[in-house]
């Protein structure tokens, strides 16, 4: 057995157990320390020494965005696409963004004009929404559908109305688009062109014969939406088109009563002078 340098009396193969065991009670705080004291212990012992090996880290995750899709589980369905990102085909896409060329070129090439996706999105409907008002008129006149729909979002011209689009409203009604198509909440066009606060596609909406007493789930017509926004000159225009100045609600409020719920006096007088009665009144006049 070599001697130690030091004098003293190697430390036995007890004393290197015991050492090994305190290394784990204690952690990593003694790991330094503990290897060169089993290093100086194997020179004792005559025995060659080991470099202390590098602590192996596992390799970090890959990113998320370089794993692409989830793979399907074994024997399990392949992941639902989310319908948010749902990949318009290339007309649908020309006619979101109103790319009036681009749409000439596809319709020239073939492209079906009719064609929806499967959550029932149309190249109209796509058309409208972007406002393009010579994109509508291009693809109502290659076979598109007026009345055109989707299923969340209602009517071609319902689109254009709730977005104040007054162009592309109007190339709908040109083909007889339907002035009155509810969307599911039970509004109107006409309902939505209020919201939009859109003078000229109210007007366009009348002249085109739209209904002017609509109601939608709430009872509501667009002169009481009108009235509750504090819109005098939309108000005026349904007033002036022969709107019912004094038809309740859902609730049996009036358009001058929600007016006066909103704090609109400026709405209640317009309806007074337009010959509707004052908020609370009566038939018969009684208060």
């Amino acid at each position: 057995m070599r001697a130690d340098p030091a004098g003293g009396v190697p430390p036995s193969p007890l004393r290197l157990l015991a050492g090994a065991l305190v290394l784990v009670a204690t952690g990593s705080g003694a790991f330094a320390l503990g290897t060169a004291w089993m290093r100086e212990a194997a020179l004792a012992n005559g025995l060659p020494a080991r470099a202390p090996r590098a602590a192996v880290r596992p390799p970090p995750p890959p990113h998320k965005d370089l794993l692409g899709p989830a793979a399907p589980a074994a024997g399990g369905a392949a992941p639902s696409p989310d319908p948010a990102a749902e990949v318009l085909p290339p007309l649908l896409a020309a006619a979101r963004r109103g790319e009036l060329a681009e749409l000439t070129r596809l319709l020239d090439a073939g492209a079906e004009v009719r064609a929806a996706t499967e959550q029932g999105r149309s190249a109209v409907v796509e058309a409208a929404s972007s406002g393009c008002g010579a994109c509508v008129r291009l693809l109502l006149a290659r076979g598109g559908d007026p009345d055109a729909t989707d299923p969340r979002a209602g009517s071609a011209l319902t689109v254009a109305a709730s977005k104040g689009h007054e162009d592309a409203a109007a190339a709908l009604l040109e083909q007889d688009a339907d002035a009155d198509q509810p969307d599911l909440g039970g509004r109107a066009p006409l309902h939505w062109a209020v919201e939009a606060s859109s003078l000229p596609i109210v007007k366009l909406l009348v002249e085109a014969g739209a209904e002017l007493d609509a109601r939608d789930r709430e009872g509501a017509t667009p002169l009481h939406r009108a009235a509750e926004a504090g819109q005098v000159p939309l108000v005026e225009a349904l007033a002036e088109a022969g709107a019912a100045l004094d038809a309740p609600d859902g609730a049996g409020r009036t358009a001058a009563e929600r007016a006066r719920d909103r704090g609109h006096p400026e709405v209640v007088e317009a309806l007074r002078r337009r010959g509707a009665r004052a908020p609370g009144e009566t038939v018969a006049g009684a208060r």
